[in-house]
């Protein structure tokens, strides 16, 4: 593909809006960055905590309880990626509970098969490689970020040009911030989440033409499948929008987050290097999932309470929900529930399947894990197979973009 197309004339997007320096969100960033001890406490002397209208659910049987319950606890995403479109009523049914689950599921399933996987890998290394290979120092944030934003632009089929590339990888950031975030409506994370679609609305719309135009240019891409599989092109532009922010967010917090954990933990980083260095890509997936499992994607699935419910009911930590409440079902204390899960504290690559929630749980398994987990791997290899580590200014240095590592730097071995 040849990448062309450039936005067109929308709301102007600024990025300032999620580098917020306010006490809460240095509060908040905070807790990302220290959150295990909390979810420890709470999970012993508090396991259910009411804040207002929030509940915090810390316990893994509770969690998997308001996971199961969608008629109780709904899924916020999809309503919240069409709140930041002009017209509102536009369903993205992965992001819903309601009966168009399974068809959007079925739909998507067919539009991003198991067999992309080896493609979309070399996709990713040949973005990451060569900017790897003779960097001293490097801000992995931005390569994660822009790696993401690359294989995604190809394996969607989305027109974008090269010089776009960063905007169009902070644009589904800040969709992403808001959409799996907890900000309340009116919000500047809202507000940047709103423009940010308007910049993007027109490119997806520019490619689904294109696509409709020349669809033999486009078949191997999710666009020409969707438009293949007989989707109208208004469902697949909020289709694609949804599916490239779930993808775009998820995998950049993922590679950022894991190398912040193996930063942390010479331990794991070795054993990891090891993998990376001796080409055992297996061993690298498991050592990179369980090094992710210290520090998920996000750390609660956020849900918004849709009919009472008694959490716990009959014991010391029962906490009622009401319509209207935000729950936080956390699934990283989940994670590390010792009554569940064994040795949760050890780095154990070998550990079952069964202890990690990273990519979900139940009917909201993340429906693009295989690509994630891809693209995890493939941008990490490089930089573990030379070695990296940061100094004590560059531990200093680190910034954010909302829930995001905005600068991330270090030094290449």
């Amino acid at each position: 593909m040849n990448p062309t197309a450039q936005a067109g004339p929308a709301a102007p997007f600024d990025p300032n809006l999620l580098r917020d320096k306010s006490l809460l969100a240095r509060a908040t960033n905070w807790l990302l960055n220290h959150q295990m001890p909390v979810w420890s406490v709470l999970r012993v002397l508090h396991p259910n905590t009411r804040l207002r209208d929030t509940v915090f659910v810390t316990r893994r049987e509770e969690i998997e309880t308001i996971l199961d319950d969608s008629d109780g606890f709904r899924v916020r995403f999809g309503e919240r990626i069409a709140s930041l479109h002009a017209n509102r009523t536009v369903p993205f049914g992965l992001g819903t509970d309601g009966p168009e689950y399974f068809s959007a599921l079925k739909d998507v399933s067919g539009a991003m098969v198991l067999e992309d996987i080896p493609r979309i890998g070399g996709m990713v290394r040949e973005f990451v490689e060569p900017r790897v290979a003779n960097a001293r120092e490097l801000d992995v944030a931005r390569l994660a970020r822009l790696a993401q934003a690359d294989c995604g632009r190809r394996y969607m089929g989305l027109a974008v040009s090269d010089d776009l590339l960063p905007d169009l990888a902070l644009w589904f950031l800040a969709v992403g911030n808001y959409a799996f975030g907890p900000q309340k409506p009116d919000s500047d994370a809202q507000r940047a989440g709103s423009a940010a679609v308007a910049q993007l609305e027109p490119l997806i719309r520019a490619s689904i033409d294109r696509a409709l135009a020349a669809p033999c240019q486009d078949e191997d891409t999710v666009i020409g499948r969707l438009i293949t599989a007989g989707m109208d092109p208004q469902t697949i532009n909020i289709t694609v929008l949804g599916m490239f922010t779930g993808m775009m967010s998820a995998s950049t917090m993922a590679i950022a987050n894991t190398a912040q954990v193996l930063l942390g933990w010479p331990a794991a980083m070795t054993v990891t290097q090891e993998a990376a260095r001796n080409g055992d890509d297996e061993q690298l997936r498991l050592c990179l999932l369980e090094a992710l499992r210290f520090k998920p994607i996000f750390p609660a699935a956020l849900r918004d309470c849709a009919a009472p419910r008694v959490i716990a009911a009959g014991t010391r930590c029962e906490v009622r929900a009401q319509p209207g409440d935000l729950v936080c079902a956390v699934t990283q204390s989940a994670m590390f529930d010792g009554r569940r899960v064994v040795a949760p504290k050890a780095f154990n690559p070998g550990r079952s399947p069964a202890d990690t929630l990273v990519f979900g749980y139940g009917r909201h398994w993340c429906a693009g894990f295989a690509i994630g987990r891809a693209q995890l791997v493939e941008t990490l290899k490089p930089l573990l197979k030379r070695g990296f580590y940061q100094s004590r200014p560059q531990r200093k240095a680190i910034t954010y973009f909302g829930a995001f590592p905005e600068y991330l730097p270090v030094t290449l071995r």
